[in-house]
């Protein structure tokens, strides 16, 4: 029998606004941390930045970002 982890979230993708409250920084540093990451994934500016890509970034537990954010993460 084989055992599959399934993770689940509210939802996926990161908005300036939690980046706010992560880092606790002002609405225009938070957009350009949003534009940073997308920089360094190559992502053009349209293309959401998930919190899988946040938390690579800040070399952070996505389970940490989702506990600062109030955001349901099951790994069940």
């Amino acid at each position: 029998m084989v055992t599959v982890q399934v993770k689940i979230l509210d939802r996926i993708f990161l908005r300036t606004n939690d980046i706010q409250v992560v880092e606790g920084v002002s609405r225009s540093t938070a957009n350009k941390r949003l534009q940073q990451i997308r920089c360094l994934l190559d992502k053009k500016n349209t293309e959401p930045v998930t919190l899988y890509d946040y938390a690579a970034y800040v070399n952070v537990e996505v389970t940490i970002i989702c506990d600062a954010l109030s955001l349901n993460y099951i790994a069940a």
